[in-house]
């Protein structure tokens, strides 16, 4: 006996359902891996402008760490008017990652780099924290 047409379409919604997690997972993954490579581009990054003495020190957070969950990926010690003052940031390869981390962490400043803006820029925007 064959299935009533609605059931066949619920099937169908099923699947593609399915689907559609597995699609959202492996962008979940993607995103996360490309978001780690930022990191360690923005480390480097760090590491030039200490020693240009940009910055006096900077600290990296490990993931789920206690700063970064707090919306800290990283935190640099610069000197303003003679006193060493500590900033904490994150970074992001996403717009809407940045408008969810304003509404998770309005307290901190995130700076959203995308894969094609150069070192100049991501250092121009980290010296205006």
């Amino acid at each position: 006996m064959e299935k009533p047409e609605e059931e066949q379409v619920g099937s169908k919604r099923k699947k593609k359902t399915g689907v559609i997690k597995e699609f959202g997972a492996r962008k979940a993954e993607r995103y996360s891996r490309h978001g780690r490579e930022l990191e360690r581009r923005v480390v480097l990054i760090l590491e030039k402008m200490k020693k240009e003495d940009r910055i006096k020190n900077y600290t990296y957070h490990e993931p789920f760490s206690q700063e970064d969950l707090k919306g800290e990926d990283f935190t640099i010690i610069k000197e303003i008017n003679g006193q060493e003052v500590a900033i904490g940031f994150g970074v992001t390869i996403s717009a809407r990652s940045k408008t969810r981390h304003k509404i998770n962490h309005p307290d901190k400043p995130c700076i959203h780099i995308p894969f094609e803006m150069r070192d100049e820029r991501i250092i121009e925007r980290i010296e205006k924290l």
